[in-house]
């Protein structure tokens, strides 16, 4: 077994390799890094991240998080989002505690168990890590926090039949793929193949009507020409709903090799309806056709964690229509 640093040329490679074949979200690959960056801002001032791969190269474990300063405060995350533990789920038992003890010894050397007992930290683990995070690992972590969140992540395997996934959506959602025609309404996919002014256009179509859905900018410039280069590269999809001839649904998909991430929508309500069932619905499937297998639609039930924003919460109620199952994470916080 070797260890991988950031430091590393193929370190990207393998990262997006272990979130390919692990439990965590595709926006944790390289991919999108200038995004989020650009978005949280912060000040990198270490990185901790390691990987563990096999004899072969194969990716086996790793620690994704950095050190930022920012607004004039230390945090270790990951641009925003927690820091994660990451495993594959290909790992082999016998692979398992060796792999965990030469990460221990990584982070052990690259100071973060020492950074962590004067360092404000979020990290992810999956809800099984104790069979995966050797015990002691762990118990240095839990020491340190002084709170946690628990977390239900929404995953739509969209390597399921084309009808099974139809049987799993909400009444509501049902409802409005039989009640929706083709003649009035239209879906429209930018992606590494179209043109690029088409492109540019179709962001700023997606900007107004973010704008409109907010009521108010809530995004730097910067990021949005970030996902127009993104949307020319092939790692975001942009889509675009028609209603009578009238954009009234526009959003972004965070794409990685085999998964997806449902990153922002906004919608215009047209005639009292909301027509956004049917081009979710009509994104859902045209990722499958492009070989997607897993798309990751957010958290559910963020209200356990003692969330009162109204808004987040319909949000997830939305989300939670086009069917899918539950991962639970924890997050460990020390604030």
């Amino acid at each position: 077994m070797e260890l991988i640093t950031a430091t590393n040329s193929n370190f990207d490679k393998l990262r997006d390799e272990l979130i390919e074949n692990s439990f965590a979200s595709p926006n944790y690959c390289s991919q999108h890094m200038n995004y989020y960056k650009s978005v949280y801002g912060g000040t990198i001032i270490m990185d901790f991240s390691s990987i563990i791969t096999d004899d072969t190269g194969y990716p086996l474990i790793g620690f994704l998080a950095y050190k930022f300063e920012i607004n004039n405060n230390l945090i270790i995350n990951y641009f925003g989002q927690p820091g994660i533990f990451v495993w594959s789920e290909k790992i082999a038992v016998p692979s398992v505690n060796l792999s965990i003890k030469l990460l221990a010894d990584a982070l052990l050397k690259n100071g973060l168990l020492k950074e962590i007992k004067n360092t404000n930290f979020e990290l992810n683990l999956s809800l099984n890590f104790n069979n995966t995070i050797a015990p002691f690992l762990l118990q240095i972590f839990l020491k340190e926090s002084n709170s946690h969140t628990l977390n239900f992540e929404q995953v739509i395997d969209l390597s399921l039949d084309e009808q099974i996934l139809i049987n799993n959506f909400s009444k509501s959602a049902k409802s409005e793929l039989k009640k929706s025609s083709k003649s009035t309404h239209e879906t429209i996919f930018y992606n590494r193949f179209s043109d690029p002014v088409e492109i540019k256009k179709s962001v700023e179509k997606m900007r107004e009507l973010h704008f409109a859905s907010a009521g108010r900018v809530t995004r730097s410039e910067k990021s949005w020409q970030i996902q127009e280069q993104q949307i020319s590269m092939g790692s975001i999809l942009l889509v675009h709903g028609i209603y009578n001839s009238i954009i009234t649904h526009s959003s972004f998909f965070l794409l990685s090799h085999a998964k997806a991430f449902y990153g922002v929508s906004a919608n215009l309500i047209k005639d009292k309806n909301s027509t956004s069932h049917f081009f979710i619905i009509e994104s859902l499937f045209y990722l499958k056709s492009i070989g997607i297998k897993k798309l990751y639609m957010g958290k559910q039930f963020e209200h356990l964690n003692g969330s009162k924003d109204l808004k987040i919460d319909n949000i997830a109620m939305f989300k939670s229509f086009f069917g899918g199952t539950l991962i639970p994470t924890v997050t460990l916080i020390k604030s």
